[in-house]
């Protein structure tokens, strides 16, 4: 969604943010700066609202919720406690150093998927070439001398005369089933919840995923404890900051237990 501020986007905003406050800069001020600042024309257009907000006499909180989805709820909610404290430029400074190792972890996946990705991508490019460009010439060769082949033979056979007469209807099912799956990842829970499920028993992918998970439960959760965040309370915004359907389900069945 264009406009969005990123993990990245928002540890540089938040620790600049955070630097002109302290430096006796008022709010508005400090957030034209940053507009100014702002390489994004979509950024530049979400802090003039914010802007806008602020001289109507918002607060900070409740211009960033205005921005649609622009900024995660977690980050407002977090703003709007600061707010209530009178600690705002200490909750800035957390929240960047939050979204920074958020950020770090992120690439941290990347870097721990892109090498499995890749030797799938070429076993599957491969795995293509022999079908397209070798099978059909022994298909050839063995029609030519009338040779009996056994029934695996034949299926490989089968399958590279498909891909090589077929492939626009194979292009279309593909693409059909991506679309169906990825609608379904997103907007059907159980199906969702299957999926993660089976991720989660993978073996490259499971702990990259627990991990991932798991680092980002912990260092959440100390951001809303150290800033007076009732237990309770902050379990229940965990379960609606994950997207992970398992550790939802772990986290709400958690909360269950500690309301008893």
């Amino acid at each position: 969604i264009g406009g969005k501020f990123k993990a990245a986007d928002l540890s540089f905003a938040l620790t600049q943010l955070s630097t002109y406050i302290k430096a006796g800069i008022p709010l508005i001020d400090s957030v034209r700066i940053l507009e100014k600042q702002s390489e994004k024309s979509e950024h530049r257009k979400v802090y003039q609202k914010i802007v806008y907000e602020l001289l109507k006499g918002e607060n900070l909180s409740t211009a960033m919720d205005k921005q649609e989805d622009k900024f995660p709820k977690f980050l407002v909610n977090m703003i709007k406690t600061a707010e209530l404290t009178g600690d705002l430029t200490s909750v800035l400074d957390d929240m960047a150093e939050y979204y920074t190792s958020k950020e770090e972890t992120r690439r941290q996946m990347i870097s721990a998927m892109t090498y499995p990705v890749v030797v799938l991508v070429i076993a599957i490019g491969v795995l293509i070439f022999i079908l397209v460009s070798i099978v059909p010439k022994f298909v050839q060769m063995y029609a030519d001398n009338n040779a009996t082949m056994p029934k695996l033979t034949l299926a490989i056979m089968s399958i590279s005369t498909f891909i090589t007469e077929q492939y626009i209807l194979l292009i279309i099912i593909i693409v059909a089933i991506v679309l169906i799956f990825y609608l379904l990842y997103k907007h059907n829970v159980p199906f969702r919840h299957r999926v993660q499920v089976i991720l989660m028993h993978l073996p490259v992918a499971n702990k990259v995923i627990i991990y991932n998970e798991v680092y980002n439960f912990t260092k959440t959760f100390a951001s809303l404890l150290n800033h007076g965040v009732f237990i309770v309370d902050s379990m229940a915004i965990l379960s609606k900051i994950t997207k992970n359907e398992v550790y939802k389900r772990l986290i709400n069945r958690t909360l269950i237990n500690l309301n008893k």
